[in-house]
């Protein structure tokens, strides 16, 4: 490590909070690394737009508010993953673009236009299936790559309701994210592999 920098902190009760940059010397990590026969991957993800959809009771929420799925994703940190998460601002022209409905149907050319007017080359199209049991909920995902048409298998992601529904979905959004960059990982370490 070659220096360091602390930004944004914040103290709360019990919590702090702060955003570190960490440099170091690129070529003595990747030495070490190889040194240790330890694989990694150095290569950024792509810009992806999210497209948070929430079922509940049989009604699709993508622009309508409250959709606190996708408030969940606006209060995530800005630059946390390897991929390179972006939300729509959901303007007129995005509903006029895009519904919810066309969004789950994977409407191609839809998912097309809104890709470009934000420069994703991915879409990323993230249903939350709210299934009520008696005083309780159920959270199911169902993640879609929207330019490919085919579903994102989640393998190995599992996810576990406290109880608060805001606080779930946030938590689920988190998980979400930090699985995805470990797929982007080990897909980007099997590729360079192969070479």
């Amino acid at each position: 490590v070659s220096g360091y920098s602390i930004d944004s902190e914040s103290f709360k009760k019990n919590k702090y909070s702060a955003l570190i940059s960490v440099n170091f010397e690129k070529k003595k990590v990747t030495e070490l690394l190889d040194k240790k026969s330890i694989k990694y991957s150095l290569q950024e993800g792509p810009k992806t737009l999210i497209l948070p959809i929430m079922n509940l009771n049989s009604r699709l929420i993508l622009w309508d508010d409250p959709n606190p799925w996708f408030e969940a994703w606006l209060s995530r940190p800005l630059d946390p993953n390897l991929n390179q998460f972006i939300l729509p601002s959901g303007e007129v022209d995005d509903l006029i673009t895009l519904s919810a409905i066309d969004a789950k149907n994977l409407q191609y050319y839809k998912l097309k236009n809104i890709s470009i007017k934000y420069g994703a080359k991915k879409i990323l199209v993230l249903i939350v299936n709210i299934l009520k049991k008696q005083n309780n909920y159920i959270l199911d995902l169902k993640v879609f790559n929207g330019l490919e048409q085919k579903e994102v298998f989640l393998e190995q992601f599992n996810f576990l309701s406290s109880g608060d529904l805001n606080k779930d979905l946030i938590k689920l959004a988190n998980e979400f994210s930090n699985y995805y960059d470990d797929l982007w990982v080990t897909k980007n370490i099997d590729k360079n592999s192969l070479k």
